[in-house]
């Protein structure tokens, strides 16, 4: 095959995958007077927060269903650079319908008070539906001032919850469903550590960033589209649909790259694609030196997650968002679908390994019997207009324990070769917010090896 080899200036750096960690590491990139090119394996760009269109409903739909805290100081700063922080609709504060059962559900707002009283007192309030104790709340807290980050790291959120006293009441009503949604992994294998994290930056700082974000367009207006035309209008390049199939490394560097069509001799690359994408990528590269980052990257697990996109002719009478307790489906959510005459919603199922293996159309009867049991809704029959239901089984990592061991830090054996990805060493859970952190992380990184070579 014939290469064309690309000129580069000493001011270019490559960035390997074009999902949030990669967008967001062009973006920083730019800021600090660098031009990036984006190698996109794939036709889109956005990665798991992308929309595209269905052609068997003739609607455009999220990859999968993403909401947003207040408290994702990195990610909301990107959204302002790239111009659609409107696009997504903030809580003045938390606010969920909980759902246990027909005449038994909960509308819980936290209170415009100091932290942790602002989330704790309703709770503490409605204890009849939530299971609050307040001599638990008390202990709660003791403990937790004075638990260390190695202790976290090694417990999972099962074990940590019995260590802090808290009753089977408050763990399926709160601790199960924050735990879901956040980690995408169930409570007896979650990590205490990267959980205590989440809700420390949300639930115990000010109730304003314990607010939930609702986007109110599809996940590629507001991410991947704004940011293309950011990244091209000052001056960066994206190549779609040409994936990097081999890394050339001499000595402590990675001295060149090697799509589809292209070869990029380069100074700086940070590289933003999954962990089994990575692994392969360093198998196929055959640089001695980095099997054992290989090896590592091969003990990842992922977690899937199930969306279930369903459009009615009659709404429910319940707010959203709603969060189901004891139910094999964990949320409720407004669809951004703008189509006239139907109301369209996002049911999601974490942690889905059990429903991945099921087929759509027992999918669909689960959802029909959860929601009419749990809600009274009425969605099958002539309600029903259409359905589609996405089975992302490489959602997220399993984010557990014996995973924190696994995520590696942003710099690597090579000088000028950066990772980020939600699933590196960011502190945080995987999620968005982690992502748009981690690119932000790899340009700090590679700034301070480029003052060393200077």
């Amino acid at each position: 095959m014939q290469f064309v080899l690309e000129e580069i200036r000493g001011n270019e750096v490559i960035i390997i995958g074009g999902g949030l960690a990669g967008l967001s590491a062009a973006v920083y990139a730019l800021d600090h007077g660098f031009r990036p090119i984006i190698l996109e394996e794939s036709r889109c760009l956005g990665g798991r927060a992308r929309s595209f269109f269905a052609s068997d409903i003739h609607s455009t739909i999220d990859n999968g269903q993403h909401v947003l805290s207040a408290a994702y100081q990195d990610t909301l700063q990107f959204m302002q650079k790239i111009g659609s922080s409107t696009k997504v609709y903030f809580q003045k504060r938390f606010a969920v319908h909980f759902v246990r059962d027909m005449g038994n559900h909960l509308l819980f707002r936290a209170c415009p008070l100091p932290a942790p009283w602002h989330f704790f007192l309703p709770l503490l309030k409605k204890s009849s539906f939530t299971g609050a104790k307040i001599q638990d709340f008390i202990y709660f807290f003791r403990k937790n001032l004075t638990i260390s980050a190695n202790e976290l790291k090694s417990m999972t959120v099962k074990e940590w919850l019995k260590v802090n006293r808290q009753n089977q009441n408050i763990i399926q009503f709160f601790w199960e469903p924050i735990t879901l949604s956040i980690l995408n992994t169930t409570i007896d294998k979650a990590s205490a550590y990267l959980l205590h994290q989440a809700i420390s930056q949300s639930f115990l700082q000010s109730h304003k960033n314990a607010a939930l974000g609702i986007p109110q367009e599809g996940l590629s207006d507001i991410f991947a589209n704004p940011a293309e035309k950011y990244i091209i209008n000052r001056g960066g390049s994206i190549y779609r649909s040409n994936p990097v199939t081999k890394l050339i490394a001499q000595n402590n560097n990675v001295t060149a790259i090697i799509s589809r069509a292209q070869q990029f001799d380069t100074p700086w690359i940070i590289c933003t694609i999954p962990p089994y994408r990575l692994a392969k990528l360093i198998k196929n590269s055959q640089i001695a030196q980095f099997q054992e980052t290989a090896e590592t990257l091969a003990k990842f697990r992922c977690s899937p997650i199930i969306t279930i996109n369903i459009f009615l002719k009659k709404a429910p009478d319940f707010e959203v968002p709603i969060a189901l307790v004891n139910s094999p489906i964990h949320w409720v959510f407004p669809h951004p679908s703008k189509e006239d005459r139907v109301k369209s919603y996002s049911l999601v199922i974490s942690a889905a390994d059990e429903w991945s293996q099921k087929s759509n159309r027992e999918i669909l009867s689960m959802v029909q019997s959860e929601l009419l049991r749990l809600m009274g809704i009425n969605s099958g029959g002539k309600n029903l207009v259409k359905y589609k239901i996405i089975k992302e089984k490489r959602a997220t990592i399993l984010q557990t324990p014996d995973s924190l061991k696994l995520r590696l830090p942003v710099k690597t054996i090579f000088s000028n070769f950066f990772l980020a990805g939600d699933w590196t060493d960011t502190g945080l859970p995987a999620t968005m917010e982690g992502a748009v952190k981690s690119g932000r992380l790899a340009v700090q990184a590679l700034l301070r090896q480029q003052s060393v070579h200077h």
